[in-house]
């Protein structure tokens, strides 16, 4: 390989997909976005940053490591790396994204942000044409979207606030309920069980149907969102990261963050 070459592929940038991440089987998810990644925007480099040192502690005990960004930047830089495109793959511009994403320090590279999937007035429309086809006959059941949510930092709830008011603007029995935060479960579980039919599915607004979906959600406890609407025959399913049509989103993004090198 000529000079010329050598340092193009230097210069190409690095992508880095940063998630939250799961220490479930959900992580199969993973690899499903990554090859999805490579296909359509190949001649890059990717790797992997998770934003929970929780879930990275929990992998470790199982013999599988992960990375926070910090980590993943210092061996980007040992390597000579230059160009980095991050692209976060959370659902909002929450306190992971700002915190744990665009203010690690990134000393001596050249770092874009890939936005994560609402971030913009046109993110929810395709959201939700993404979901639409997920969700349950509206005949025969209510569908709930499930969101995670932020109870510490409101302002951060205000992108599922907003999609819960579309979803409900644009289909009947159908809402968005969180975990934490607001829109939170109240008014979704009171609108689930007037309306008179036998069934709820729940659709994961999440990038994995990881823990909080095979617990919080569908778990045997008796806060699990499936006792709470116990009355209902219940179904989940599966995360976002395997949802070609929500990948979609993420991968424009991604591009537009590429574009500015």
């Amino acid at each position: 390989m000529d000079s010329s070459a050598q340092a193009t592929a230097s210069d190409s940038p690095v992508i880095v997909l940063c998630a939250f991440g799961t220490s479930t089987k959900a992580m199969a998810t993973f690899d499903t976005i990554e090859e999805a990644i490579r296909k359509r925007v190949p001649g890059h480099e990717i790797c992997w940053a998770y934003t929970s040192r929780m879930i990275i502690a929990k992998l470790k005990k199982r013999g599988i490591v992960r990375h926070t960004l910090a980590e993943v930047y210092e061996r980007l830089r040992k390597e000579g790396k230059t160009n980095v495109a991050v692209q976060s793959l959370h659902v909002v511009p929450g306190s992971e994204f700002h915190e744990k994403l665009v203010l690690v320090p990134a000393k001596g590279l050249n770092v874009k942000y890939g936005l994560p999937l609402l971030s913009g007035e046109a993110d929810f429309e395709k959201l939700f044409a993404a979901l639409a086809p997920k969700c349950a006959s509206e005949r025969d059941a209510v569908t709930l979207l499930c969101g995670h949510g932020n109870d510490h930092r409101p302002e951060f709830n205000t992108a599922l606030i907003k999609m819960d008011q579309l979803v409900r603007e644009r289909r009947k029995n159908t809402f968005l309920a969180t975990v934490e935060g607001q829109p939170g479960t109240d008014r979704a579980f009171a609108d689930a069980r007037a309306a008179g039919v036998a069934n709820v599915h729940f659709v994961p607004m999440m990038l994995v149907a990881g823990d909080h979906i095979m617990n919080d959600v569908m778990g045997d406890g008796e806060d699990s969102w499936k006792n709470a609407l116990s009355s209902m025959a219940a179904t989940v399913g599966k995360g976002m990261g395997v949802n070609d049509e929500v990948l979609k989103i993420f991968i424009e993004h991604l591009r537009k963050a590429l574009e500015q090198f």
